[in-house]
């Protein structure tokens, strides 16, 4: 059986398939993979943007509630979305809620490490991206 490593998964994943090797391997590197359970947060209202993830596995839930307590899902991203993608342009904090719809595993790409340049991920053609 073959172990599905970081890197194979990167090499998988139509966000990164254009990514020259030496860009693949920095982000290998660099990045974590988060093993969360149903109901995990990753992020709250108000949270700081620090990071980028994309769902190796599992089920993401993005959703926000209303000023009378309301939830309203607003996404269920699944393998290959990226989420938290506005780190890439802004320091305001989440508005909205994220987790873990169910048992979910995520690629980690902390702003810092290696911060993703827009034009190497061509953000305004892919289709798996939503604005989180």
């Amino acid at each position: 059986m073959t172990v599905k490593t970081k890197g194979w998964f990167l090499r998988q994943c139509p966000l990164f398939s254009d990514l020259p090797e030496r860009e693949l391997d920095l982000i290998e590197s660099t990045s974590e993979t988060l093993d969360l359970r149903r109901k995990s947060r990753i992020w709250e209202p108000g949270a700081a943007p620090t990071s980028i993830y994309v769902v190796r596995s599992g089920i993401v839930k993005v959703s926000k509630v209303s000023d009378e307590g309301r939830e309203l899902t607003l996404h269920f991203l699944t393998r290959d979305h990226l989420l938290g993608e506005l780190v890439l342009v802004t320091d305001a904090p989440h508005d909205t809620v994220a987790e873990a719809y169910e048992d979910t595993l995520l690629l980690r790409i902390v702003r810092g490490h290696y911060l993703l340049p827009c034009e190497l991920l061509n953000l305004g053609q892919r289709k798996h991206l939503a604005i989180a």
